[in-house]
């Protein structure tokens, strides 16, 4: 994520790149872009990467809500 953007700027703005990446080499293909992010109170949560990040990462949402922008 870019600094103070929030996840669903983050969300739009890949799936906007992933689109004009597939429409540069496809010319004159409709072409639909797409990502999600999960949004922890107004904070994007990214792949933890480790098992020990996803554990830690885990608990700390427990209990909580977990929104896909």
């Amino acid at each position: 994520p870019l600094p103070d953007e929030a996840p669903s700027a983050l969300a739009m703005r890949l799936a906007l790149e992933k689109a004009r990446d597939v429409a540069k080499r496809h010319p004159g293909a409709v072409v639909i872009g797409s990502d999600q992010v999960a949004d922890l109170d107004g904070l994007p949560i990214g792949k933890p990467g480790t098992h020990e990040r996803a554990v830690v990462q885990l608990r700390s949402m427990r209990g909580r809500s977990v929104v896909f922008q």
